[in-house]
């Protein structure tokens, strides 16, 4: 256990908040795909392999979709001017 800070809390919370966010402009494969792939509310990240068994594609076909909501992901941030909210903190 760690014991973090008032200002890392709220930290951690914010990104939690945002990360939130952008993953509502995703489908829900995509979304699945990408917090997978990135570890997002599990305790390690899955391979592309991996997500595709659970899936039933290819791991090339994860990669392409992965790759997909990255690109929805910045274009939701950027358009949302999420960068520079947090950037002002």
């Amino acid at each position: 256990y760690i014991d973090l800070s008032d200002d890392e809390r709220r930290h951690e919370k914010d990104i939690c908040d945002i990360t939130n966010f952008l993953l509502t402009g995703l489908t829900s494969r995509e979304k699945y795909i990408v917090c997978q792939y990135n570890g997002i509310n599990e305790k390690k990240p899955k391979t592309l392999e991996e997500i595709g068994t659970n899936l039933g594609i290819t791991k090339e076909r994860v990669r392409q979709i992965n790759e997909n909501a990255m690109k929805k992901l910045r274009a939701h941030a950027l358009n949302n001017s999420i960068t520079e909210d947090i950037y002002k903190r």
